[in-house]
């Protein structure tokens, strides 16, 4: 299937082999930032294969994966700035475009006409909580149980006192990058254990 048939699909998942070697590869470059799996475009081949098979995201047909055949691995800043370079238009062509519109305000008719057009128009990787082929998401306007606001929250101090422990061993990463680092198995929870978090009451 295609990219958009697949992120209109109920499930949206990368294969367990290519989720392995994304994170060893995070982890052999040192890697801590948010980073994206590239659906490679720049030969023929490569974008027919893709087009046709985006849920293999970069396997094979018989399951195997090799890295750099059709995907490559990269930091999101990366993957952005390959995209918005791969833009057809030429430098001079955007820059004539910008200078036409330069100064020019949108009448209220026209941005009436864009709103009109825009409605509904959810991208299909992003909109699993808005309309998509006309229908809702099933979890659409739900919230969470209590008892599940619970569980989060008790995952989320246990989170903070390995986060004090960390600091306290001398650890440099922020909140959110130490946060990050457990969600992407850089940073072992095993390793506090019982004995060591008994440490926190000297804080």
């Amino acid at each position: 299937m295609n990219r958009e048939a697949y992120y209109s699909s109920k499930v949206c998942t990368k294969p367990k082999i290519v989720k392995d070697a994304f994170k060893r590869w995070k982890l052999e470059n040192n890697i801590t930032e948010r980073c994206a799996v590239h659906h490679r475009d720049d030969t023929e081949e490569t974008r027919k294969y893709n087009e046709e098979h985006y849920e293999l995201w970069g396997c094979n047909l018989d399951g195997t994966f090799e890295y750099g055949k059709y995907v490559l691995f990269m930091t999101q800043s990366e993957h952005v700035k390959h995209h918005h370079t791969g833009c057809k238009r030429s430098t001079d062509t955007c820059k004539r475009i910008s200078e036409a519109t330069y100064g020019k305000k949108r009448s209220d008719e026209t941005k009436a006409k864009m709103s009109e057009a825009r409605k509904g128009a959810k991208n299909p990787r992003f909109g699993k909580g808005y309309v998509i082929a006309g229908e809702r998401n099933g979890m659409f306007g739900k919230q969470h149980t209590k008892e599940v606001c619970e569980r989060v929250r008790a995952a989320a101090l246990k989170d903070g006192d390995i986060y004090k422990i960390y600091k306290n061993n001398g650890g440099t990463l922020s909140w959110p990058a130490f946060r990050h680092a457990l969600k992407i198995g850089l940073i072992d929870k095993e390793i506090y254990n019982d004995e060591s978090r008994s440490s926190l009451r000297n804080f």
